[in-house]
């Protein structure tokens, strides 16, 4: 039985006689003396016992990393449940794999891989075939309306039902670091042509819509978010954004990818800022007397207490109260100007002194008393 001749192996065979050089007309003679030559110059080849990797500049990392990368296979060589193990100057590293494209014979053609390269590592990287002589410790634990990830050094809270923030809080090595974290936009109405312009402006917050977990550990989660930006007063939802967060076992920090399709009106929309808006709690506040805030400001000879002299009036009693509840404190002002009277307000530095009539430069060397 005559063998099929497939428009694939035409342009396999024929790109390989080129590069061997072999005129089109003898190529043409050849493979229709002997059909099953032709196979033979493209035939696969053996799965390599090893696959030396190495960083691309070469040079060592300061911290441990999270690190993704791609292998291609020769056809028919790695079959597609193969296992995988890596190694650096034979010390094992933790590894995860997952096809990403597969031969028509149904064998691996590119493979997907996830690791973290410790800190100082400048020697090159040994695949080979086999499993994975280290697990990693990251774990996706799913709720009713939320997931939870766990990298062993950071655990994120995420709501997987519909609604406004990207996550609802991030801790390290057990303690809150942030609370919730959400897109905003802002969206202005027309250019800025003159310095007397001044377009309407409204910010925009995200509405998520759908929460994927792309990939679950155990060394790289992926979690992917879907949504699109609404306005506060108009209500008008646009720019449409798909939101990746990457996490990599034993590690504190988190990879963000964040994506976003301009579907409005390139002639009046302009996007004037675009982020993620981050709550954080403040700690380790305490209560200041006024007899020392005065003591305090005098010694910085400013109108804001200074981030040392608020460190030394700290004090490990009861803790800070809410700022929104913290009663106002009247200071009054002495200088050569007529005695005024201002209103101070928390910050995370210690108490700022609201005086908008006197400049930074003007309260510098004022002597501030609490009344």
């Amino acid at each position: 039985m005559k063998k099929r001749f497939s428009r694939r192996r035409f342009i396999k065979t024929s790109t390989l006689a080129a590069g061997a050089g072999l005129g089109l007309q003898q190529w043409l003679q050849e493979a229709k003396a002997n059909p099953l030559s032709v196979d033979a110059i493209g035939s696969p080849t053996p799965a390599p016992e090893k696959v030396s990797l190495r960083l691309l500049d070469g040079a060592a990392l300061s911290l441990d990393a999270g690190v993704s990368f791609g292998v291609p296979w020769p056809e028919g060589s790695v079959k597609r449940d193969a296992t995988f193990n890596l190694t650096s100057e034979s010390r094992p590293l933790p590894l995860q794999t997952w096809p990403l494209a597969y031969w028509p014979d149904g064998s691996l053609k590119w493979s997907g891989f996830a690791t973290v390269v410790p800190a100082g590592l400048s020697a090159s990287l040994s695949l080979s075939p086999g499993p994975s002589q280290v697990a990693g410790a990251l774990q996706v634990t799913r709720n009713a309306n939320s997931m939870i990830i766990d990298t062993g050094a950071l655990k994120c809270v995420i709501s997987t039902a519909a609604g406004p923030n990207l996550f609802e809080s991030i801790s390290v090595d057990g303690r809150a670091v942030v609370g919730a974290g959400r897109l905003v936009c802002i969206l202005q109405n027309g250019p800025e042509t003159d310095p007397e312009d001044s377009p309407a402006r409204e910010q925009f917050l995200s509405v998520i819509k759908k929460v994927t977990a792309e990939q679950t550990g155990p060394v790289r989660a992926v979690v992917k978010f879907e949504g699109f930006h609404k306005g506060t007063k108009s209500g008008r939802e646009w720019l449409p954004f798909i939101v990746r967060f990457y996490f990599y076992t034993g590690q504190k920090d988190v990879r963000v990818v964040h994506t976003i399709t301009f579907d409005g009106n390139q002639e009046k929309d302009f996007v004037r800022g675009l982020g993620i808006r981050i709550q954080v709690p403040l700690r380790e506040e305490q209560e200041i007397a006024p007899s020392d805030l005065s003591a305090a400001m005098a010694a910085s000879g400013r109108n804001r207490c200074s981030r040392a002299a608020a460190a030394q009036l700290r004090k490990p009693a009861s803790p800070l109260p809410v700022v929104e509840s913290l009663p106002k404190t009247r200071f009054g002002m002495t200088s050569n100007s007529p005695s005024r009277t201002r209103t101070a307000s928390r910050s995370r530095n210690g108490l700022i002194l609201k005086a908008p009539g006197f400049s930074r430069r003007r309260a510098s060397g004022l002597r501030v008393t609490a009344s």
